[in-house]
């Protein structure tokens, strides 16, 4: 059985040292060494934003919410619970537990458990004001922007407000489809091969995942890249795991590298190659997914993984992005890959 390497690298307001800096501060990724930046996180707007006491950031696959505790907390009364809609903080005094308003509520949008987890980071205030901040890590159950955290309240309704709601068995579809959690502190809880934090492991074809073709234009200096997928076994993908913890992309001088993140004989699976025909600028690359391109051959609209180049040198609009390129059926994948969600790597 292959693992999946689920990354749980997310974005924050202030970048990480050592990641480059583009729109709004978003850091698509970083150097994993002085010559290969790897492309990691998609782009959401707004990539961070204030509401009340609470700080948050996203991209398309991960939410954090940043908040400063109203006093010193030790992080063992801590407890951080979700559902797939809802988050709850509380502090545990004696037998009861207070729960924090400002950072428990219905969320906009679903979230899911795998690689959500929460810290504590220290409280640089030199005047010692309030406490530590609370740092929630959350996996976003769709591809899609946020643009709020909390589901908006109703001026007219009752029933819908920023506020913790206990749901019984009655309250949903099917039972026992949705409960409380309680988040790992620190690190997120990725299970074992036998035991995956999913509910089984996931089988497929990279054959059928990709279409074998792409899309490549030139215009000037800039070049994008659209690397084509069945809709239907793209969805069955990400139903596994988010698309920004399963997909990576590396970007050289001279050569763009696609993956999908589940290791076979020691390296992920390499589905697109593409030798270029100009060196490019590594840094200044990014990507997106595009859910309908439409192409002549093979014919029809797919969903393709978008990445966009800046090319060195003169611009040669309508000039060949690639001087060769290589998609699945040419990389010696195998017929068929079983992965599991967890961190485990070679």
């Amino acid at each position: 059985m292959f693992e999946a390497n689920v990354s749980s690298k997310v974005p924050a307001p202030a970048s990480p040292e050592g990641e480059l800096l583009t729109e709004e501060g978003f850091a698509f990724g970083t150097y994993l060494d002085g010559q290969t930046f790897q492309l990691q996180r998609f782009l959401a707007l707004p990539a961070s934003e204030k509401e009340g006491d609470i700080e948050w950031a996203q991209s398309m696959g991960k939410v954090v919410i940043l908040y400063q505790l109203p006093e010193k907390i030790d992080e063992s009364n801590l407890v951080v619970e979700i559902n797939r809609w809802q988050v709850k903080v509380s502090v545990a005094e004696g037998k009861h537990r207070r729960e924090l308003p400002a950072v428990s509520g219905d969320l906009r949008y679903t979230v899911r458990r795998l690689n959500s987890f929460w810290r504590l980071e220290a409280n640089d205030d030199q005047a010692g004001a309030g406490g530590d901040t609370l740092v929630i890590f959350l996996t976003k159950q769709e591809h899609l922007p946020w643009k709020e955290l909390w589901k908006p309240i109703s001026k007219t309704s009752t029933i819908y407000r920023r506020t913790p709601f206990v749901y019984g068995n009655g309250a949903y579809m099917v039972t026992g489809e949705d409960r409380w959690m309680a988040l790992p502190r620190d690190e997120p809880q990725w299970g074992s091969l036998e035991s995956p934090n999913i509910d089984k492991p996931y089988s497929f074809k990279p054959r059928k995942l990709c279409v074998g073709a792409d899309d490549a234009i030139r215009d000037g200096c800039s070049a994008s890249v659209h690397i084509l997928f069945d809709r239907h076994e793209l969805m069955q993908l990400h139903a596994f795991c988010p698309l920004e913890d399963i997909l990576c992309a590396d970007v050289t001088e001279t050569q763009l590298r696609v993956y999908i993140k589940l290791f076979v004989d020691g390296r992920y699976i390499h589905i697109f190659e593409g030798d270029l025909e100009g060196p490019c600028i590594p840094e200044k690359s990014s990507w997106e997914m595009a859910w309908c391109r439409h192409c002549e051959e093979p014919f029809g609209d797919f969903p393709a993984l978008r990445v966009n180049l800046v090319l060195r040198g003169e611009a040669q609009s309508g000039g060949p992005v690639f001087r060769s390129r290589r998609h699945v059926t040419d990389l010696g994948v195998p017929e068929q890959v079983e992965g599991v969600a967890t961190e485990q790597v070679p």
